[in-house]
């Protein structure tokens, strides 16, 4: 075995053995407990697949855990899965969901693939939630500006300055 071949299967190795570990522990955590190991999984280790599993296994316990289906919707939409983050988005908004950050998080995965029509659709509903959200008015001013509507995006862009100065 050369060196590169060595490196490869140690690496390997590591990886399987640090996910029997993380299975082996999903039985015996809550799924807060999953919700942390799966941010910190996507977050300090970039390892989204082992996210995805970890944010399903929460989901098996608590199912109605909505802050865990948005972030599932990230974790595809990060991945560039915009198919498999649009079908987890749409369960929740069939489930009438009125949580702000669910709206920014499906407004921005449709800006980013440029279907700006549903995108602003989206973030104004997200906005009959919470109409001071900062966070969906300046998604709404990006999507106006791409629409080419740039006197609603000027009037949105007040609104934010009226709300924070």
């Amino acid at each position: 075995m050369n060196l590169k071949s060595t490196l490869l299967f140690g690496l390997t190795f590591l990886f399987t053995l640090h996910s029997l570990v993380l299975f082996s522990q999903e039985s015996t955590l809550t799924s807060d407990e999953l919700f942390q190991n799966a941010r910190k999984e996507a977050f300090e280790n970039k390892n989204y697949p082992v996210a995805v599993d970890l944010v399903k296994s929460a989901l098996k316990k608590s199912p109605d855990y909505t802050d865990l289906s948005v972030f599932l919707g990230r974790l595809y939409t990060w991945m560039d899965q915009p198919d498999s983050a649009r079908i987890v988005f749409k369960q929740l908004e069939l489930k009438d969901v009125r949580d702000a950050d669910f709206y920014l998080a499906y407004g921005s995965m449709e800006y980013w693939e440029d279907n700006n029509t549903e995108a602003a659709r989206i973030v104004n509903k997200g906005l009959t939630v919470d109409q001071n959200s900062l966070d969906l008015l300046i998604l709404k001013a990006k999507v106006q500006n791409v629409n080419k509507d740039f006197n609603g995006s000027k009037t949105t862009l007040d609104r934010i300055l009226e709300i924070d100065p």
